[in-house]
């Protein structure tokens, strides 16, 4: 997961993006779809795309992982059920699973808010942040207080208990995120089945 949390916010951001730039010409209606083969390129950096146009002739593309999640997320979300929507739905699953749990709560957030408003999503990304500098303020408490105890003239009982004490802030903290990374997981999977 390390490196995955300062996705959040941005994708966040590209999710609003394309929301606002949402219109026929990027529907199963328009001159094409974006299908994205599932898997990725031995890095978690980069995924494979195809695009189809009216023609249905395809031309490969390798792009950010970033940018793939701009233009995929925005058809899950459009694109009509079928045969192109069940297999945007494997391929998402297949996202979600190379993702980190930072980047998997933000994203179900999102989809829970419905991703109907800008204000929604601006709701969404305030709340990530939020945990984001919670997360990173009680693992620099964590390091600081390591520090202490590493330097021979702060090996004290107080400094000893006080790097114990943040780095359970720390751990607690790593697991509420995970619990709510499954919990809206699991309400999002349950939604789409329906």
């Amino acid at each position: 997961m390390k490196g995955e949390a300062q996705y959040a916010p941005r994708i966040l951001f590209f999710l609003r993006d394309i929301l606002s730039h949402a219109g026929p010409s990027f529907s199963n209606h328009g001159p094409f779809w974006i299908g994205v083969k599932a898997s990725y390129s031995g890095s978690l950096s980069r995924f494979k795309m195809h695009y189809f146009d009216h023609k249905n002739e395809s031309i490969p593309l390798w792009t950010n992982r970033l940018i793939c999640l701009k233009l995929f997320i925005k058809n899950a979300f459009t694109n009509e059920p079928g045969e192109k929507g069940e297999m945007k739905m494997k391929d998402l699953k297949n996202l979600l699973k190379m993702g980190g749990v930072l980047i998997v709560s933000a994203f179900m957030a999102a989809a829970m808010a419905g991703c109907a408003t800008t204000a929604q999503l601006d709701a969404v990304q305030a709340q990530v942040n939020q945990a984001m500098d919670k997360a990173n303020m009680a693992m620099e408490e964590a390091r600081s207080a390591k520090a202490m105890v590493s330097d021979e003239s702060q090996k004290s009982e107080a400094a000893a208990l006080k790097a114990e004490e943040a780095a359970a802030r720390a751990e607690e903290s790593a697991m509420r995120a995970e619990r709510a990374a499954e919990k809206t997981e699991a309400i999002f999977m349950k939604k789409m089945k329906k």
